[in-house]
């Protein structure tokens, strides 16, 4: 057999994890009946499998940081001449099948994480208006970016404070009422300053963008109501 690829061993802190409950991939392993026909080249929706020349055949050439471990490859060849191989294995609590989202325990483990991960989002009313199946982009803020937009909005208001300066007589209103605002506005989203996961995508009901605001402990699936339609939509990890 031919190891076509190792990854390196890393400091635990910088192993990527992917989004599935599938164990890091470190490794693509294939036989010798290996044509290098470039069917799994081509299904491979992460790019992570490539077509390398080596000598007067091609091989193949993984990129472990960019799979996703979803198996397409290995299902998809004609000989079923590939195999993935694991690098690590994770604490238990990852393999979890109800568990909070990924990102957040991966962050509390000192796992490195993208900053974003899709989850999905259903209607089980009517039938949804949406197409194709709906989705939701999750990405994790901190303390810190949350005192950021905190600012941003309080010079915000501020800016449009000084500009109404410029409207004769209107200023003794808007100017002190902009001001106000600004600081209410800003101490609202310090309260609020803490590690969390902000949610947006279409809604299936009314097909309106929403948004939510998931706790860091908050675990799929969840009913919400659109803050648009008010229909009752679940959110649950994507298949």
């Amino acid at each position: 057999k031919l190891f076509l690829h190792i990854l390196p061993q890393l400091n635990i802190n910088h192993i990527p994890v992917p989004y599935l409950e599938d164990t890091p991939l470190g490794s693509i392993q294939a036989s010798e009946a290996c044509t290098a026909c470039g069917d799994c080249v081509d299904v491979c929706p992460s790019q992570a499998l490539n077509l390398k020349p080596f000598g007067q055949r091609f091989i193949l050439e993984f990129q472990a940081d960019c799979c996703t471990g979803c198996q397409q490859c290995v299902s998809s060849c004609p000989e079923q001449a590939i195999e993935l191989l694991p690098s690590i294995s994770l604490p238990s609590l990852l393999q979890q099948k109800a568990r909070p989202l990924v990102m957040t325990q991966a962050h509390k483990l000192e796992f490195f994480m993208p900053t974003e991960q899709t989850i999905a989002i259903q209607f089980k009313g009517q039938k949804s208006k949406l197409d194709k199946p709906a989705t939701m982009l999750v990405r994790h803020f901190t303390e810190k970016e949350q005192k950021i937009r905190a600012i941003k909005t309080l010079l915000k208001f501020w800016g449009i404070a000084l500009l109404c300066v410029l409207i004769p007589i209107a200023h003794f209103i808007l100017v002190p009422l902009f001001f106000i605002m600004g600081i209410m506005k800003a101490a609202k989203l310090l309260n609020k300053a803490e590690d969390g996961l902000h949610a947006e995508g279409d809604c299936p009901a009314c097909e309106q963008h929403i948004q939510f605001n998931l706790d860091n402990n908050a675990e799929l699936p969840q009913w919400l109501d659109c803050p648009k339609c008010s229909e009752a939509v679940e959110l649950h990890h994507s298949s």
